[in-house]
C-alpha cells in the first residue's frame, strides 16, 4: 500500500498542512537549513542524537503515552507511535526515517523532516530524552 507525504503528515499531525511541501531535490538542503540556520539549537542536537523514551513513560493499548511520574498523557496516532517506538537509544533520525520511509513508501529525505518535527513535539512534551 502506497502512502503520499500528505497522508503521512495527516497520520502524524492530523493535517497535511502543518509543513510546507518540500521539493524532493531540496529536502536534504532543507535538513541542512534546519541544522545550521534555525536559531533553535535543539534541532541540531536532535538530528545528531539517538533519542530514547523518558523513564516512567509507557504506552497503553489505546496508543496513549502515559508519564506516571508527572501524571501526563498524550494520545498518538499509529505513525507517531511508530516514531516513539523507535526511540530506543539505538536509532538516529536517519535510521528512523529510513525505516519509516520504507514502511510508508515515501521519500527518505521528506520523511526525515517529518520525523524531526514529530520528535521535537515528543521532546517538548517530555516523552523522549536526548542523551
Amino acid at each position: 500500500m502506497a502512502f503520499s507525504r500528505r497522508v503521512f503528515l495527516s497520520a502524524v499531525f492530523g493535517s497535511g498542512s502543518c509543513l510546507a511541501i518540500v521539493n524532493p531535490l531540496m529536502a536534504d538542503e532543507g535538513l541542512e537549513r534546519l541544522r545550521y540556520h534555525w536559531k533553535n539549537l535543539e534541532i541540531a542536537e536532535l538530528i545528531d542524537s539517538r533519542p530514547r523514551r523518558s523513564p516512567g513513560v509507557s504506552a497503553n493499548s489505546r496508543k496513549e503515552l502515559v508519564d506516571a511520574r508527572r501524571g501526563k498523557g498524550l494520545v498518538l496516532n499509529d505513525t507517531a507511535m511508530d516514531v516513539w517506538s523507535l526511540c530506543d537509544g539505538g536509532h538516529r533520525v536517519d535510521d528512523m526515517a529510513g525505516e519509516l520511509s520504507g514502511r510508508y513508501e515515501i521519500d527518505v529525505a521528506r520523511c526525515r523532516l517529518d520525523v524531526v518535527v514529530c520528535l521535537l513535539t515528543l521532546k517538548r512534551y517530555g516523552f523522549i530524552e536526548i542523551p
